[in-house]
């Protein structure tokens, strides 16, 4: 009886291992199907994008409203945007739009005339603190 029940034993572990493996394999074997059709699915959405990417007609960022006529570089900097600029406003322009301000306030009716006054003021001193400091020499 001993003799018939050790090799039962001896034999079960090689069968639970075996099993074990099967269904080991056979679960990474689901995954990897699954894995594979996310991938194609992938491939695929990806295919479509691209191709409606391609389709899209895009606009430029610029729209030339003068009857100058630039060229292909010039448009392209254009494109790039105002942190692009090429010259710094001079503090004229400052000065300039100071007193635009101070007239278009005088045409205000005299009652709300010192809050617009406060307002400009507050919004010119916030604007030319972001101004790098001009060096005179």
């Amino acid at each position: 009886m001993h003799g018939l029940m050790a090799q039962l034993l001896a034999f079960h572990p090689n069968t639970t291992d075996n099993n074990l493996q099967m269904e080991m394999e056979s679960y990474y074997d689901k995954l990897n199907q699954k894995l594979d059709r996310l991938q194609e699915q992938q491939k695929k959405t990806t295919m479509q994008v691209t191709h409606r990417q391609q389709q899209q007609k895009t606009y430029p960022c610029t729209v030339n409203l003068t009857n100058i006529h630039f060229t292909s570089e010039e448009k392209a900097l254009l494109d790039l945007g105002l942190q692009y600029s090429l010259q710094k406003p001079p503090t004229t322009t400052w000065t300039n739009l100071t007193l635009e301000m101070v007239q278009a306030i005088k045409l205000l009716d005299h009652r709300i005339q010192n809050s617009f006054c406060i307002i400009a003021a507050k919004k010119t001193e916030t604007d030319t603190q972001h101004q790098p400091p001009q060096h005179y020499t």
